[in-house]
């Protein structure tokens, strides 16, 4: 990273050349950009450099704005965006945030509140990235704030110039480049007043604790950020080496992904920790959200085989471990079925997305159970199972609770499956991941498509 800073169009020509740079080393180029801008010097230069390549063969740009309302004078800041994008000639995009709708930490809320808008955008308009204008000093105080919060290398390795879809193509520059060009080409930009006040910890860091560490140690924010680098390189053999491990050892199922547990046992920790991330990713859940202490409450699943147990984890993902298997799934998997009736050969009765129907013997093609010559002159009943329920079958009875157990299946498919029932008692249990009954009969109990 540079520790000089260019004069006039120096500055322009090295910005220009650092952005084109980051779009054609990821692939981005003629792709298109949606560009993040708050107003202030940062995205506004992001903006106007970005825009200008778009006619150079970077592909569409459009310009984005998330008004958090936390603050008065945040439609102000909308509304400079507004002409900021008017003025280039760019589609705009926009939303407001309620902050009464709010759940949780209020800063961690608006944060992912604007990555999915943004995403959103980003995927409607059919563009190759969103373009964010973090620059050095931010990764400095990035850095700096994790390492005072007791963060590990994941945290410590600062932010990436490319974590699709967002790219970030100032972070190896400096503020004072940007504010170099913005001053040299007269572009006017917005304050946050919030950025200087002292109720914020990285306000605090970026106007006192780093002022103080640069005159006690002089280019104490290079050293920071050079050190996030060398990090992040370390954590990317280790990362690479876990989603390698995910995929080869991982099953994917409709619900969700399933890894073994007793070969996760034996990974080395960073590596487990890894897996997990990767794992969390993979049904689309956001890694960014799950702190040391979430991961240390999945690890600590891979105990003996017990209970069904879920890890405390922010949702809606969620982590299971069932039988030998760690399951991350996207939800909570549905409840139990509704009970249904089925009056007689030929019926059929919807069950959300698949239906039940009460078929010839050779017309039942999912999965099903036989209704025995004699059974069923009543009508059926499939109903969720109860305490004390069994099953006979082959001249043998057992709980419904064992056989299910007996097949190892997750909590989520024992309780979506059926009781099946006539007058005279159980016929059989039959659901979308197993079934267990008579095995011959004029005619079954099936599931179908809709």
């Amino acid at each position: 990273m540079r520790n000089s800073t260019p004069d006039g169009e120096n500055v322009s020509t090295f910005l220009r050349q650092t952005v084109e740079g980051a779009f054609r080393r990821h692939g981005l180029w003629g792709r298109g950009a949606l560009v993040a801008v708050s107003g202030g010097i940062d995205s506004v230069c992001l903006a106007r450099l970005v825009a200008a390549l778009g006619s150079e063969g970077l592909g569409p740009v459009a310009l984005a704005h998330v008004d958090h309302a936390l603050r008065p004078g945040s439609a102000e800041d909308a509304a400079f965006c507004r002409d900021l994008a008017a003025e280039l000639g760019l589609p705009f995009r926009y939303r407001r945030l309620d902050p009464g709708t709010r759940r949780g930490n209020l800063h961690a809320w608006a944060r992912a509140e604007r990555r999915a808008f943004l995403r959103r955008e980003r995927e409607a308009m059919g563009l190759g990235c969103v373009a964010l204008a973090h620059h050095a000093d931010d990764q400095a105080e990035t850095v700096l704030f994790r390492l005072l919060r007791g963060a590990g290398p994941r945290g410590l390795g600062g932010m990436a110039q490319w974590a699709p879809p967002f790219l970030r193509p100032f972070l190896a520059v400096w503020r004072r480049d940007l504010e170099r060009l913005a001053t040299s080409r007269g572009w006017p930009w917005r304050e946050d007043p919030s950025n200087r006040s002292p109720r914020f910890a990285r306000a605090r860091l970026r106007h006192e604790v780093l002022p103080l560490l640069e005159a006690v140690r002089p280019g104490a924010k290079a050293a920071l950020v050079r050190s996030a680098a060398l990090v992040a390189r370390d954590d990317r053999v280790l990362s690479a080496w876990a989603r390698d491990w995910e995929g080869r050892f991982g099953v994917e199922e409709p619900e969700g992904w399933r890894l073994p547990a007793a070969d996760l046992g034996n990974l080395p920790d960073a590596v487990r920790f890894r897996v997990y991330l990767a794992a969390w990713a993979r049904v689309g859940a956001d890694p960014s959200l799950l702190a040391l202490g979430h991961l240390e409450a999945i690890d600590r699943l891979l105990g003996p085989e017990g209970r069904p147990r879920w890890a405390s984890v922010p949702g809606p993902a969620c982590v299971c471990r069932s039988f030998g298997d760690l399951w991350f799934l996207p939800e909570r998997p549905a409840a139990r079925l509704p009970a249904l009736a089925l009056a007689g050969p030929g019926a059929r009765a919807p069950a959300g997305r698949f239906d039940v129907v009460w078929v010839a013997d050779e017309g039942a093609g999912g999965p099903s159970i036989a209704v025995p010559p004699g059974r069923g002159a009543g009508g059926v009943r499939l109903r969720p199972r109860r305490p004390g329920d069994r099953l006979h079958r082959a001249g043998r009875t057992a709980k419904v609770k064992d056989v299910l157990m007996g097949a190892r299946l997750p909590p989520w498919r024992r309780d979506q499956t059926w009781v099946v029932e006539d007058e005279a008692g159980i016929l059989g249990l039959l659901g979308p991941w197993f079934s267990a009954g008579p095995d011959a009969g004029p005619t079954r109990i099936a599931l179908a498509d809709p």
